[in-house]
């Protein structure tokens, strides 16, 4: 699942254009894009993370973190930060049903942001080429997997629940 990220204001993070004030235009990074990029999910804003042990990581090595204590770091981004969010909801996705078709399910629950043409090509129908399917939407996907499960007769584990019409994510 090839994976892009997206910037605070849901565009195709891109050199030297960016919304996000904290990486100024002029910055030589950006995202991965064209058609084989099946969604997106945030990576041009200030992800808090854990780093690297005292000055081994980005936070002490690079000089622009604003955090003091060194074993984090608020300045992880692109598709470094956004492939780990996209694997995070797919777990979620195999913790509910461990047969469910990841990259399907992500692919058709991703939001259409920003002002992208995502009918490009007539053989995928709801691709772009700058985010692929879309913005990640790990509610609608978890809510996509439990009404798969409960049209097929089935529950979903202990992690989801669904009670009187009602679907909620646990």
């Amino acid at each position: 699942i090839a994976v892009g990220a997206t910037s605070a204001c849901d565009e195709r993070v891109h050199p030297f254009e960016t919304c996000d004030a904290f990486w100024p235009s002029g910055s030589d990074w950006g995202s991965n894009y064209g058609q084989e990029v099946d969604i997106s999910a945030p990576g041009g804003v200030r992800i808090y993370t854990t780093d690297g042990t005292g000055t081994k990581g980005r936070n002490g090595t690079l000089g622009t973190d604003t955090l003091s204590n060194k074993n984090y770091t608020s300045i992880f981004s692109g598709t470094s930060a956004s492939a780990p969010i996209a694997a995070g909801v797919a777990a979620l996705i195999l913790s509910t049903n461990t047969q469910a078709n990841v990259r399907s399910i992500l692919q058709s629950t991703a939001d259409k942001v920003g002002t992208y043409n995502y009918n490009w090509d007539p053989s995928h129908p709801g691709h772009s080429k700058e985010l692929g399917y879309g913005r990640i939407n790990a509610y609608s996907a978890l809510l996509k997997v439990i009404d798969d499960l409960s049209s097929q007769g089935m529950s979903a584990s202990s992690n989801a629940s669904l009670g009187n019409g009602q679907r909620k994510v646990v």
